[in-house]
């Protein structure tokens, strides 16, 4: 007897999985709330969380919030003149740089937190301009 497939919102076909190098603009947003344990919600003007337009790649402010939450149970590291965040997790050390330090301590909480293959829907990454075939790691099957 077959099993019944799955029902999943958004189907499996609408999310992929995207290294977090490759993640800007509201995608970036999108998965760092996700990384912090809150639920964003996608609107055409950006990423809400809490009824809040959630822009931490732009913003010192959530971004020292995070190297406070983060620093000494995680091991967070945030480097502003190399542009660089690191965390340290038991003997891996997850690093990422970026144009800006904003962006890579965003970057850096992604990866720590959800891995180097992150699930994100596909209407996310289209709004960020992310193109298909060139930065997707792999559709979710």
């Amino acid at each position: 007897m077959r099993s019944r497939p799955k029902e999943a919102s958004p189907s499996n076909r609408d999310v992929v999985l995207i290294s977090p190098s490759f993640l800007k603009d509201i995608a970036l947003d999108w998965a760092t709330a996700k990384a912090d344990g809150q639920t964003p919600e996608s609107r055409p003007e950006g990423v809400f969380v809490d009824g809040l337009l959630y822009r931490p790649r732009e913003s010192w402010d959530a971004c020292f919030a995070f190297v406070e939450a983060y620093s000494k149970q995680h091991g967070l590291v945030l480097d502003t003149l190399e542009k660089s965040a690191t965390f340290k997790l038991g003997t891996m050390v997850i690093g990422y740089t970026s144009s800006d330090a904003r962006i890579a301590l965003c970057r850096a909480l992604v990866g720590a937190r959800l891995g180097d293959r992150v699930p994100v829907p596909l209407s996310i990454l289209q709004a960020s301009e992310i193109s298909e075939g060139t930065l997707y790691v792999e559709a979710q099957n």
